[in-house]
Parts: C-alpha cells; structure tokens; sequence
C-alpha cells in the first residue's frame, strides 16, 4: 500500500508458479471419484436429468443452438441492424459515467455508435454526427463513430449511460445514448434469467430534431416546505 500511496500504481512481477501452464479440471482428470465435480454425478454433464425434468420449452437439457428472437438472420428493412453492447472502458457499467472521465468517450455529448463505412455512408453520416437509434421497443441518440472495427450490418453502443429522457413515460426518447432503450427486457431462458442485450435489432438515422442540453447530470430541485 505504502508503494502505491507513493507512485499511484504496484507492479506485480509474474513468478516461476504463475508461468506455468494452466490445465483447466486437471484434478477432475487425475481422480475424478475423490474431485468431484460441482454437478448431481459430480461428472462433466453433457446431458442433464435435473434440467429434463424442468420441461423449459427454452432450455433443453443439452447443449443446442436455439435461434434468438432478434438477430441478423431475421433482420428487415425496418429493423435491418444488429446492436452489441459491450462494457466502456470508460466507466464500470454505469458507475463513474458522471464523472469527467465521460469527456474522454463521449462524441458530441452522446455515448459512442460505432457504425461500420459502409452502413454510415449509406445513412448520410459522419464522424461527430447525431444519430438517432430506433426499434420497437424505443429511440436514442448517440454520437456517431465510422469504424471499420465493427463489420457491416453491426453497431455498438456501450452499455451503462445513464438515462436522459426527453420526457418522463413510455418510449421517451433517451438524448444521452442509453442502450437499454433498445434492449429486450426478457431473460435469456426460463432456467439462466441471464441478460439477453446482444439480441436486438435496430434502425439508425441522421438526428434532424432539435439537440437539447443533457439532464441525467444534474442536481434535482430540492423544495422545501415551510
């Protein structure tokens, strides 16, 4: 701690040990009746009975490929773009996002759309634009990035940017970018409830309305009562 408190960071020098090779259940392999694995017969389970006998109709006991509810395989022309929504480097999901660090990732005030040159071009966008970002389910706006780090067909917006409504109710326009407008609020199977973001369709359009000032950062109104 003395060293970090001095120099603001602690190097950690990798030792003979942490080289060597790691082999994943080696001691499964060794002895498998003494470590037992974490599953009703302690044994890598390609199959399961317990998850059989659930009956999920969106979670069979085996391993299978079940097709998402939105994905490019079922794109349209309404909905002809699939969003991913990975964690910003930025912040620690929506933590610290209203910290000055946002001013490092933000484009034109807006969390980040990477768009491939391709989809861009074709939508008449540009680097520093405003876009907005539309499905069913909502509409946002975002600052636009062209990049060919995403491929055609593909955009990514981070997750955790706090929520801007433009008015307060159902399908408000977010004005700072949060990609949870556009998401399915659904788990991923009756069994995992996990997050289901990456499955999500969207559509994306040069903002022409008018840009307002971002609320999500500041101070609410306090009234005080005599």
């Amino acid at each position: 701690f003395e060293e970090f408190y001095e120099k603001g960071f602690v190097r950690f020098e990798k030792d003979d040990e942490s080289n060597a090779l790691y082999t994943r259940l080696a001691a499964f392999r060794e002895n498998p009746a003494k470590n037992r694995l974490g599953t009703p017969s302690g044994k890598i389970e390609l199959y399961s009975p317990t998850i059989a006998k659930m009956n999920y109709a969106d979670c069979p006991a085996h391993p299978a490929w079940i097709e998402p509810f939105e994905w490019l395989g079922n794109a349209s022309k309404k909905h002809p773009l699939h969003i991913v929504s990975p964690h910003s480097r930025y912040r620690l999901h929506s933590q610290l996002n209203n910290s000055i660090i946002r001013n490092f990732a933000e484009v034109s005030g807006r969390e980040p759309m990477l768009i491939n040159p391709k989809d861009a071009k074709e939508r008449g966008l540009a680097t520093g634009d405003i876009a907005r970002v539309f499905n069913d389910r909502g509409e946002i706006l975002t600052g636009v990035l062209v990049t060919d780090v995403v491929p055609q067909s593909v955009i990514a917006i981070c997750e955790g940017a706090w929520y801007d409504p433009e008015n307060w109710g159902e399908k408000s326009l977010c004005q700072h970018g949060c990609v949870n407008v556009l998401t399915r609020d659904k788990g991923t199977s009756s069994l995992a409830q996990s997050n289901s973001a990456h499955t999500a369709l969207a559509q994306v359009e040069k903002f022409k309305g008018e840009i307002r000032p971002i609320q999500a950062f500041s101070k609410p109104k306090i009234l005080q009562s005599l």
